[in-house]
């Protein structure tokens, strides 16, 4: 019984573990992220960023490419790319909400389409 139980406890240690690397590694490294919840909301970009502590609006930089009008409608592609890595050791599951305006931070005005090129985590709630 004390086997069973000690192979149990360090199972689920072993999980947590390599949860929070993958949330360490995604966070310190630049490029394309993964973004969680993205919403675009009242004018507003938003989604969930994985953070150890130290990161912010100001991490994340968005590329936007113009692609071809469609019936007098701009179309813009967005990519989320993280510019400055998030060293901190906090663990923080929930993340952190980053919220860019589309006018003011990105210059986006009138009536347009948007696409977004960064995959999208999805999580099942059961």
């Amino acid at each position: 019984m004390k086997v069973m139980m000690s192979l149990l406890i360090f199972c689920f240690s072993s999980g947590i573990f390599i949860y929070a690397q993958s949330l360490i590694n995604e966070q310190s490294q630049k490029g394309e992220i993964v973004l969680r919840d993205p919403e675009i909301v009242d004018g507003k970009f938003r989604f969930i960023a994985n953070t150890g502590g130290c990161t912010s609006k100001s991490s994340f930089k968005i590329k936007i490419d113009q692609d071809k009008s469609k019936n007098g409608i701009h179309h813009y592609i967005l990519t989320v790319e993280r510019q400055n890595p998030d060293y901190c050791k906090g663990l923080f599951h929930e993340g952190v909400i980053i919220e860019f305006d589309l006018e003011k931070d990105l210059g986006l005005k009138g009536n347009y389409t948007l696409s977004i090129v960064n995959r999208i985590y999805v999580r099942n709630k059961k």
